[in-house]
């Protein structure tokens, strides 16, 4: 039987683990949680009851398995920080595409406070959209970074 402390008890990263252990429907002891992650018992008994955390890459198939954002648990593990997160494509994408659309939202924003017919409010035309691609396509984030550039030397 598995002997649980209150959560705050554990560190961030043991937090995740625990909570997830937690949530799961009838909840995951540790044994079972190792199995399966992939990883082994003892690892894990040093990850919730220490400062100790897997190496990134065990991270990463963690918060996978877990289905969380790899930044969140990279973070949880000290891996990365909030200022300065590591993502992983997935999460590369979700940047990208938030930060395009609060440009979009707020270039729309001045056009829409504009007054009309002024020309010292006049912006240059918009860029041309990115092309959709899937999220795994590295060719297609660069297209996004390069129109984002286009975009920031515009304004």
């Amino acid at each position: 039987m598995a002997h649980w402390r209150p959560l705050d008890a554990y560190t961030p990263f043991g937090q995740a683990l625990v909570e997830y252990m937690w949530a799961q429907r009838p909840p995951l002891l540790p044994a079972q949680f190792a199995a399966r992650m992939g990883v082994r018992k003892q690892a894990l008994s040093s990850w919730l009851s220490s400062d100790a955390t897997p190496p990134p890459r065990v991270v990463v198939q963690l918060a996978r398995a877990m289905g969380l954002p790899v930044a969140d648990l990279l973070i949880a593990a000290g891996h990365a920080t909030e200022e300065d997160p590591l993502f992983d494509t997935d999460g590369a994408w979700a940047l990208v595409l938030d930060t395009a659309l609060q440009r979009a939202a707020a270039a729309a924003d001045a056009d829409a406070d504009a007054e009309p017919g002024d020309p010292t409010q006049a912006r240059p035309s918009p860029v041309e959209s990115p092309p959709p691609a899937p999220p795994v396509d590295r060719e297609a984030l660069r297209r996004v970074l390069a129109w984002l550039q286009a975009l920031q030397r515009e304004t």
